[in-house]
């Protein structure tokens, strides 16, 4: 690895005078509402967690955490009522009345969690289940069912289900199982990989096939959920929630994105950050560069 690209991406770092972020400038997301990855949502109920950003190991879902759910329910008033439930325990909810339209908005956003009936109109739980998985993506999913659904229960947890559970259904436990859920998928390793990246989130580094790298906390959880989100663009204000505990001041979303992708070009990686504040940020991989 060069020296001299080293050199310039940690004058660049360190070069940044951070006042200018503070005077005459009000804190951005602390008490925003949560916007959709493309998509309108409810933010009722959303909490900052209180605790300092000493990052939050393994990305736990503890009650508080900024997490957003998928619900995909075709039945409208029981779909409402589940919404407004889980909004009371401090989730950010987005409802899909059909299987399609569930497709869809786990092929364009992310989500922490998917909950999907198995019998929906035009494609059922299960058939999205298999979609969803078959595209490699790993979102923790739970299936809505009924008494009577054995073999269907069978089929999803076969086909990559994380979870069921049974119509009708307490609250309280479907709380508990999407946070379980979400857990579960955050807390398996702190090395993430994407393209020619590898993410090492208990010591904050970087590695390519050229070297390795040393970055700051917030830097490495960035970097790891945009890795983990696949190449699909996240909200800004998610990212805040997540990395700043909603404290982030106006433009440090996008100063960090340039701190990582100058890491990034000094590793030679194909893979870069991209976006805006207004239109979110996705992770790629530039083929054949």
């Amino acid at each position: 690895m060069r020296q001299d690209m080293l050199s310039k991406v940690f004058q660049r770092e360190f070069s940044y005078v951070r006042p200018r972020f503070i005077r005459g400038h009000r804190r951005a997301g602390a008490r925003r509402p949560a916007r959709a990855y493309g998509y309108h949502s409810h933010a009722g109920g959303v909490h900052a967690d209180a605790r300092p950003t000493a990052m939050r190991r393994g990305l736990p879902h503890d009650e508080g955490t900024f997490m957003r759910v998928l619900l995909a329910e075709d039945n409208v008033r029981l779909a409402r009522a589940t919404e407004v439930i889980l909004e009371k325990n401090g989730l950010t909810v987005e409802v899909s009345h059909d299987g399609l339209e569930a497709l869809d908005a786990l092929d364009s956003g992310y989500f922490d969690v998917a909950v999907l009936d198995i019998m929906m109109p035009g494609l059922d739980g299960l058939e999205v289940l298999r979609r969803v998985r078959a595209e490699g993506n790993d979102v923790p999913v739970i299936l809505l069912t009924a008494k009577t659904q054995v073999d269907d229960k069978v089929a999803g947890l076969g086909d990559g289900a994380d979870d069921y559970i049974t119509k009708p259904y307490d609250s309280r436990e479907l709380v508990a199982r999407i946070r379980a859920a979400a857990r579960h998928r955050s807390g398996a390793s702190s090395k993430v990989r994407f393209g020619d990246l590898v993410i090492e989130e208990d010591s904050s580094t970087l590695t390519t096939r050229t070297g390795s790298l040393g970055v700051n906390q917030r830097e490495a959880q960035m970097a790891v959920l945009l890795a983990h989100a696949g190449g699909r663009t996240v909200d800004t204000d998610w990212l805040r929630e997540r990395v700043w505990d909603g404290e982030a001041l106006d433009g440090e979303v996008e100063l960090y994105a340039s701190y990582l992708n100058g890491k990034l070009d000094a590793l030679g990686s194909r893979v870069k950050v991209e976006g805006s504040d207004r239109d979110g940020w996705r992770m790629v991989e530039t083929v054949g560069a």
